[in-house]
């Protein structure tokens, strides 16, 4: 498949081009400003600031599928992902790009759920510690689910270094004290867009 990595210099972006390119994929990683990768014959690195710059098509055109490793952690807006989606979905559905895969916390909220009392103390805590970045992992989720797009949005709890890629994906919220390896969390990714089994949904990612 053709797929393009926006946030392809982070921390996940960077594990999950190389998967992809292991997995035989051709890739287009959309990087700000840093390119981490060596050469390799099935990637193609593009320099793009999602929040200033408006042209996107030429991104996606010609795609498969797009995964999302952007985050609005360091960024002044605090508004990247939903600014990214504000791009990205007009754009996928005037190219008939369909399949979307894209990273949040764990703490954002899906509409209507419902949240024990210890998940509620955990969403109020980080509502005060980082009250943008956690509206705008919640606002690109309902932007998401209100496009008509094959959609998945996997929340992850805090990461850690871990040499793993071992994981599960459900409906289990984690507790405010568990961590996933960055490696499960990008190996997650790259099988959605072999397995597609979370297609409109936003599972939590847990390790296994």
């Amino acid at each position: 498949m053709k797929i393009v990595v926006f946030g392809g210099s982070g921390k996940i972006g960077r594990l999950v081009v190389r998967i992809l390119l292991t997995d035989g994929h051709e890739v287009i990683a959309v990087v700000n400003n840093h390119n981490p990768f060596s050469i390799h014959k099935n990637l193609k690195v593009i320099k793009y600031d999602i929040a200033s710059e408006e042209k996107i098509d030429s991104l996606i055109k010609g795609n498969n599928a797009v995964i999302s490793c952007l985050g609005s952690w360091g960024t002044d807006s605090k508004q990247i992902l939903t600014l990214a989606m504000d791009k990205i979905i007009p754009a996928m559905k005037k190219l008939h790009v369909f399949r979307i895969i894209s990273l949040t916390g764990s703490d954002a909220l899906v509409d209507d759920e419902v949240l024990k009392p210890i998940e509620n103390i955990s969403h109020a805590i980080f509502k005060l510690i980082a009250g943008k970045v956690l509206s705008d992992g919640e606002n690109h989720i309902r932007q998401l689910s209100h496009s008509d797009l094959d959609w998945t949005v996997i929340r992850s709890p805090r990461m850690n270094n871990l040499d793993s890629n071992k994981y599960v994906l459900n409906k289990t919220r984690p507790m405010p004290w568990d961590s996933v390896s960055r490696k499960s969390v990008a190996q997650s990714i790259c099988d959605q867009i072999k397995k597609g089994t979370q297609v409109k949904k936003s599972p939590f990612i847990h390790s296994n």
